[in-house]
């Protein structure tokens, strides 16, 4: 079915009262369409979508029993519920964090739904560098888009114009309440240096030798944040990244590792580890087994 077809019938849906759809994703596995959401959309329309993330975040722990994984910016948890299904057999526990009211129901309802809450912990907070409240610009239409906004600062109001008011903790306070991370998946539309601030303990601690983080490099969105991808890069200055993909035709070659990380100045997925080359290797090996698997392009 063409994409106009597949806008269409989605279209058509929405028009005929229904607010969701169940279907199935490129990797076979059903999710659940929040329909009038591009975002939550966005897979039904391009198949390929989030496809790196996913894959890049379960080859990390796909031999791990039990595995601990952190889906930082959860959004209607299309990324949470995949992984949840490749990951099924190692029993993973999933905390996916999404402080927008409206879209932390989609999560919760496609957890509840695809009856995954035996696996995925929906989690009503943001993370950021301290507890206490954040403001936050959302657009229905457009949730992925939702930004935190610097108290400090005028709103760009690039990510839609309504404001809510949400939670918010800091990662190693929640590693204490809940659980340490085996890997971390990150989208917060810029907010990543301060969920990192944040995180001292976590990034000292030495268990953090063997986890692996899943991150949007956007330089854009953090210098919208009030922030800069250098000071990102100053705080995992200890990792090495190797590059996924883009938006813009694949401009570095997929799992290269990136040693000038800082003259990257577009937008694109990255994957960072302080692991050895035998463990960069067996990631890789386990990222291209689990592609050639599933029969995707990232």
């Amino acid at each position: 079915m063409s994409t106009t077809l597949k806008i269409g019938y989605l279209r058509l849906l929405t028009r005929l009262g229904k607010k969701s759809l169940i279907t199935k994703s490129v990797f076979n596995y059903p999710y659940r369409i929040s329909l009038g959401d591009t975002f939550s959309e966005n897979p039904y329309y391009n198949d390929q979508s989030n496809v790196g993330e996913i894959l890049a975040t379960a080859a990390w722990v796909i031999d791990k029993k039990n595995p601990v994984v952190f889906d930082i910016g959860g959004h209607c948890g299309f990324i949470a519920t995949q992984l949840a299904e490749i990951l099924r057999k190692t029993q993973p526990a999933i905390y996916s964090f999404e402080p927008v009211a409206p879209t932390f129901s989609d999560l919760v309802q496609s957890v509840v739904d695809l009856s995954l809450h035996e696996f995925i912990h929906p989690v009503p907070i943001a993370l950021s560098n301290s507890a206490g409240f954040v403001k936050l610009n959302y657009s229905k239409r457009n949730s992925m888009l939702a930004q935190i906004i610097d108290g400090s600062k005028e709103s760009n109001q690039r990510s839609g114009t309504e404001v809510y008011i949400a939670p918010s903790q800091t990662l190693d306070e929640f590693c204490k309440l809940a659980a340490f991370p085996d890997v971390i998946k990150i989208d917060v539309e810029g907010w990543e240096v301060h969920v990192f601030e944040g995180a001292s303990e976590f990034l000292k601690s030495p268990a953090n030798d063997k986890v692996g983080i899943c991150l949007e490099w956007n330089p854009e969105a953090l210098q919208q944040a009030h922030s800069s991808s250098r000071a990102l890069y100053e705080l995992l200055n200890e990792y090495r990244f190797f590059y996924l993909n883009d938006y813009e035709g694949q401009k570095i070659p997929e799992l290269q590792e990136v040693l000038n990380l800082t003259a990257l100045a577009h937008c694109c997925n990255l994957f960072a580890m302080k692991g050895t080359d035998q463990q960069a290797e067996i990631w890789k090996l386990n990222f291209r087994q689990l592609k050639k698997a599933f029969q995707v392009s990232v």
